[in-house]
């Protein structure tokens, strides 16, 4: 067993601990195949978004005049600052003393625990990723929550591009009325006419989703004798819907807890449903934390920093009074969205 707490908790060693043992993911992140992880440089994110992919005819021209210049249209450029995550957790007096009154065998689990808890601090980041991408998916914006104060990261979402259904009779959850596939051939029909990539997928979770197999028009459409009795299959729903429609819907029902409170939610809410193109919607942008910035080479402090996942730093100080090893986590991420002219957003019951 190494000889100070401060020879153990290193930021190599943690770093190299919670790498050794991340697991397979069985149940993976949606929005992190929507919106691959980059690395950018600094706090500053910008990118261009695509209102319109609507060809414009040429215009008409006599000889030997100069060609007229054409403005470009439909693309603006988003600037915006990137979200700052970060937190800490101590390792301190309490915990030496747990360690010295064992011997090594049983040192390590306790080691393994105090790892395992910084471990949780980076799969927050995770968490935090995950949070922002479903928020743009179900209400085209982002809220961040910092020092008391809510942000708004507003990305010009398309007024057109969202509806929420105000009828009772044609909310989903009225299983007995509404039209689902008449809304959504709707949906795709108003982002092809703004010149958008035709939307071959959705979003919702079990909540929406339940409302889609229960839908009774649909059932009529899938058994049009014995639709009160026959229970239809999930595959064939979603079947059904992507003859019907084009679209493959996915339904999202992963958690998270808060840290205070231990409530539960989900990523994607419910009463929402989101058409959306196929490939990549846009990427999630790791910029560079102060931490990265200003410490990695150790010089003029006795700060040790390590990055995961190439972007989030670990950074673990020392402290000689109490005698502490202090561990934070810092990353500064932001979804960007440059293929939003093709995403339509619905509130559906």
């Amino acid at each position: 067993m190494p000889n100070t707490i401060f020879d153990m908790f290193t930021a190599p060693n943690i770093v190299g601990y919670i790498e050794e043992q991340a697991p397979t993911i069985d149940d993976p992140y949606l929005g992190a195949a929507l919106f691959p992880n980059r690395k950018n440089a600094g706090l500053d994110l910008s990118w261009l978004k695509q209102h319109t992919g609507v060809a414009v005819q040429l215009k008409a021209s006599s000889f030997d005049v100069k060609a007229e210049l054409r403005n470009r249209v439909g693309i603006a450029k988003i600037d915006t600052e990137m979200a700052f995550f970060k937190e800490a957790m101590r390792i301190g007096e309490k915990d030496r003393q747990d360690l010295l009154r064992v011997n090594e065998a049983y040192a390590q689990p306790i080691i393994a625990r105090i790892f395992d808890d910084i471990g949780n601090l980076v799969k927050g980041v995770d968490v935090a990723a995950e949070r922002m991408r479903m928020q743009l998916l179900a209400d085209g914006q982002i809220s961040v929550t910092r020092d008391g104060a809510d942000y708004e990261y507003d990305y010009q979402f398309p007024v057109a591009h969202k509806e929420t259904i105000s009828a009772a009779a044609n909310k989903w959850s009225a299983t007995e009325t509404a039209d689902p596939i008449a809304d959504i051939e709707r949906w795709r029909d108003v982002i092809i006419a703004d010149g958008g990539s035709a939307p071959n997928r959705a979003v919702c979770n079990n909540t929406v989703w339940k409302h889609l197999r229960n839908n009774l028009s649909i059932r009529k459409a899938m058994n049009p004798v014995g639709y009160a009795n026959i229970k239809v299959k999930p595959d064939d729903v979603r079947q059904y819907i992507y003859d019907a429609t084009k679209v493959t819907v996915e339904v999202y029902d992963k958690t998270y807890a808060l840290e205070v409170g231990g409530s539960v939610y989900k990523y994607y809410p419910d009463n929402k449903f989101t058409l959306i193109p196929d490939g990549d919607l846009g990427n999630t942008f790791y910029g560079t934390t102060p931490e990265e910035a200003d410490l990695m080479g150790g010089v003029s402090t006795d700060a040790q920093v390590s990055l995961i996942n190439t972007a989030t730093a670990v950074t673990v100080t020392r402290e000689s009074d109490p005698v502490n090893v202090n561990t934070k986590v810092s990353a500064v991420l932001l979804p960007s969205l440059p293929s939003i002219g093709s995403i339509f957003i619905a509130t559906v019951a």
